[in-house]
C-alpha cells in the first residue's frame, strides 16, 4: 500500500506504527506479510528474483485486480539496493526477521513467497530508483518483440540499473525516476 509521489520515491502509508518496539515491529510485520490485511505498515515489500517476480508476483496482481489491466493499475519499481544501502537506509530480508521476530504468518502464502522476499522500511528516494514501468506497457514491448518477461528485464532494466549504479559510483547526480518512464505518473 506504498504510495508513488515523482519527487519523493515510494512512500509507506504506515503512519500509526509503533516501529521503535518490538512488539511493535513484529506486529507491523505479521500485518504487512498477510496480504489478506489492507492495514498500512512502514513497510515496501521488494523482492531481488526476477523469476519470483514475474511467475508470483505479477500473476498475483492480475488475478487480483480481476481482468487483465487496460490502464497502468501495476507499477514494476526496480531500484538500486546498493544506492538504498550507502544512504544508509536498510533492507531487510523477510525470511529472516520472520525468525527474529517470531512472526506469525498466514500458511497460504508459505515459506516459498518469502524466500525472495525484502522489505524496506519507510521510504525508498528517489535516488534509489532506477525506473517505474507501467505493467501494460511492459506487455506491449514484449509483443512487438515477440519475447518474454526475463528478455524484456534483460534489455530494458539491466542497463538502466548499471547506468545508475555507475553513476552512484562516480559521484554524478543520480536522479531517479520516481514517475512511470512509460506514462510519467
Amino acid at each position: 500500500m506504498a504510495k508513488i509521489y515523482p519527487d519523493l520515491g515510494v512512500l509507506s502509508r504506515g503512519t500509526k506504527s509503533n516501529f521503535s518496539t518490538e512488539k511493535g515491529r513484529q506486529a507491523d510485520l505479521e500485518k504487512h506479510l498477510n496480504w489478506k490485511c489492507r492495514e498500512p505498515t512502514v513497510f515496501i515489500s521488494t523482492t531481488g528474483c526476477v523469476e519470483d517476480f514475474r511467475e508470483q508476483r505479477i500473476s498475483h496482481m492480475l488475478n487480483r485486480d480481476g481482468r487483465r489491466p487496460t490502464v497502468c493499475t501495476i507499477k514494476l519499481i526496480f531500484i538500486n539496493g546498493y544506492a538504498r544501502l550507502a544512504a544508509g537506509w536498510s533492507i531487510l530480508r523477510v525470511k529472516k526477521v520472520i525468525e527474529e521476530f517470531k512472526v506469525g504468518t498466514p500458511t497460504s502464502r508459505g515459506a516459498p513467497w518469502f524466500e525472495h522476499e525484502y522489505l524496506c522500511p519507510f521510504m525508498i528516494g528517489p535516488d534509489q530508483i532506477v525506473g517505474t514501468y507501467c505493467w501494460t506497457v511492459v506487455e506491449q514491448y514484449m509483443k512487438e518483440n515477440k519475447c518474454d518477461y526475463y528478455a524484456w528485464h534483460k534489455a530494458v532494466v539491466l542497463p538502466a540499473f548499471k547506468e545508475h549504479e555507475a553513476a552512484r559510483k562516480e559521484g554524478r547526480p543520480v536522479r531517479g525516476k520516481a514517475g512511470c518512464i512509460c506514462c510519467g505518473h
